[in-house]
């Protein structure tokens, strides 16, 4: 549908809370390039309690380039 944007587009439990910090630019990367820039990123349902500052930093950093 023109116009449709999607949203959650990460796993709370493997990407959020159990990835690793270098690994968001890329999965953020391919995701905005899937979905021809019609995303907004975010978890698929809410950001796990115990996620280190680390992957929310990384997870932030990751869709910031994206401008």
């Amino acid at each position: 549908m023109p116009g449709q944007v999607f949203c959650g587009s990460l796993s709370p439990a493997s990407d959020v809370l159990n990835g690793k910090p270098e690994d968001f630019a890329e999965k953020v990367r391919r995701i905005d390039a899937a979905t021809g820039r019609r995303i907004i990123i975010s978890a698929g349902c809410d950001i796990p309690p115990a996620t280190t500052v680390e992957n929310m930093t990384a997870f932030h950093d990751a869709v910031t380039v994206l401008g």
